[in-house]
């Protein structure tokens, strides 16, 4: 099983954090975090969706896949999917087969043209208000997404 030295992940960390730091606007403050996230994990991509209280709708504010935005914004109902699950529950999911998941819902990757194999998924939260879902997909790893992830 490989597992990536605790030193390397911590630099990864601070490295995150700086880019963070200097982030100016919301959407390069979202971009950068989803892009770490990316990095962290060793994953193709990701996606940040926040929940839309007043229609019940999660709205995707960033979605990468192979180095770049895949999606402008698009929406779900809350609880759909596994990132709509997750942030309707704040529970969060390490899934290494998506498509066996049973809240896979496989329009997302129809519209990106991106095919999910595996995903890491938690629940964003502040002070104890769910607010959305982080999603990083398909890692690199040939072990899959662990719970050390």
């Amino acid at each position: 099983m490989f597992l990536e030295p605790t030193r390397t992940r911590l630099d990864r960390l601070i490295t995150i954090n700086r880019l963070l730091a200097n982030a100016l606007e919301p959407e390069e403050l979202i971009g950068r975090i989803l892009d770490g996230a990316i990095q962290l994990f060793s994953a193709e991509g990701g996606a940040i969706a926040l929940v839309d209280e007043v229609q019940s709708a999660m709205v995707f504010v960033s979605v990468q896949g192979g180095g770049k935005e895949v999606l402008q914004e698009f929406r779900l109902i809350l609880g759909q999917g596994i990132i709509g699950w997750v942030a309707q529950t704040g529970r969060g999911v390490i899934c290494n087969d998506a498509a066996q998941h049973p809240h896979f819902f496989g329009e997302i990757d129809q519209r990106s043209g991106f095919h999910t194999r595996s995903i890491l998924c938690a629940p964003l939260k502040s002070h104890d208000q769910l607010f959305g879902a982080i999603e990083v997909i398909n890692t690199r790893h040939p072990e899959g997404f662990t719970e050390a992830d």
